[in-house]
This record gives C-alpha cells, structure tokens and sequence, in this order.
C-alpha cells in the first residue's frame, strides 16, 4: 500500500501546474496513502507560497507607482508595506522548511527504493542547494539597503525595523525598494523549486511504476504456470 502511494507521484505533479484545492487521500483511487496525502499538501503550499509572494510583490509595485505619481500612500488604506514585507518574510521561512520536507522524503524515497540511484540526481542534495542559494540572494538583499541579513530570523526585530523606515518619506522610499527586490527574488525562486518538484515526483513516480510492473509481470507469470493434474489407474492388474 504504501508503494502505490509512491506511485501518486506522477499525478502529484500535475497538480503542481493547476489552482490548490483541500487534499483527499483517496483521490484518483491511489488509496489511503500517507506519501500520497503529504505530497498533494507540499504541491498546495508550494502554489499558496507562489500565490503570496506574487501578490505581496504586486502590491509593493502598485505602492511604488502611485509614489512616483505623486500619491500619499496614506490615503489608500489598501497599501500596507509594512504587511507586504511581513508575508514576504513568512513566506521565505515557510518555503524553507518546505524544501527541507521535501528532501527528508527524497531520502525515505530511497529506503523504499533501493533501485532508486541517487547519483543521477539527488534531489535532497537539489533542495539543499535551492535553500542555500535562496537565503544568500535574499541576505544580500538586506545588506544592500543596509540591513542585516539574520533580521529574517527574527519577525519583531524585523517589522520594527521596517516601521521605523516607514517613518520618513526616504526610509518609506527604501522600504518599497527592499520589498520589491525580496519580492521579485523570492517569486522567482518559488517557481525554481515549484519546477524542481515537479521533476522530482516525476522521476520517483517512474521509479515507483516501473517496480510496479515488474512485480505485476512476475505475479502473472507465477499464475500463469500451473502443474499438470495428476491422475491414476485404479485397476489392479
């Protein structure tokens, strides 16, 4: 039972690539399968995080066109760039564990496995690399407009420090600036492991199938040879 959930796999992808909606473990008849239920959750909130920080780095833009135009941010209660930048902040941390769940099920994938090489590509080596590179490119962000890098780490000491900028027409100016940038980097790098997991399901789901049939061929063959029905002469000579 819980190989066929590896085999969801294949259909895990493909959710990837339309709107989330609430995971059910029967779906598609795969059975109650555990991969199978936390796989269709890390589809779901890897399209949401892309959503959030899509939406966030609108809203940043929009902020930043009405400045240019001249607009008081205040008199559009809508605009909240001290919110934006707190989802996006959100949304960075969440989309790391993500990535960390992913790889922990790349090594039970494995275990399952055997056959499964991890030298072709090892997706929990992937993972690491995405979280590596994701955090460097959001750290220099910070340190670019001058601010350090592990404040990330900390949500309070964070906004504190935003809403202090957002105190003065510059300080609101650089804030913006900061958000588009995270923004613009995190969406990206949300669509580089949105990709990455779709190939990596893809890949395990192949693996699971082809094992699947083997051992269908092999249950057939079995039944398919049958001994010969022995019979007897009775009479006695």
């Amino acid at each position: 039972m819980r190989k066929r959930g590896w085999i969801a796999f294949t259909v895990c992808a493909g959710l990837l690539i339309i709107p989330a909606h609430r995971a059910n473990a029967h779906l598609f008849g795969i059975g109650n399968a555990t991969e199978w239920t936390q796989l269709l959750n890390y589809a779901q909130l890897c399209q949401s995080y892309l959503k959030q920080a899509q939406t966030a780095l609108q809203s940043v833009q929009m902020a930043q066109m009405m400045v240019r135009e001249g607009q008081q941010l205040v008199t559009h209660p809508t605009t909240s760039i001290a919110s934006d930048l707190a989802t996006l902040a959100n949304v960075l941390q969440q989309s790391q564990g993500l990535a960390g769940g992913m790889a922990q099920m790349d090594s039970q994938f494995q275990r399952m496995y055997p056959s499964f090489d991890p030298r072709l590509t090892s997706y929990a080596a992937a993972y690491g690399n995405w979280s590596t590179s994701t955090l460097n490119t959001i750290h220099g962000s910070l340190n670019t407009a001058g601010m350090q890098a592990n404040l990330l780490n900390n949500e309070r000491n964070f906004m504190a420090k935003i809403q202090a900028m957002l105190q003065t027409p510059a300080g609101q100016d650089q804030a913006l600036q900061l958000g588009n940038v995270i923004g613009t980097e995190e969406v990206a790098q949300l669509q580089k492991l949105r990709q990455l997991m779709i190939a990596d399901m893809t890949a395990k789901g192949a693996v699971a199938a082809q094992q699947a049939n083997a051992q269908a061929a092999d249950q057939a063959g079995q039944s398919s040879f049958t001994m010969p029905k022995l019979t007897y002469d009775a009479r006695s000579w």
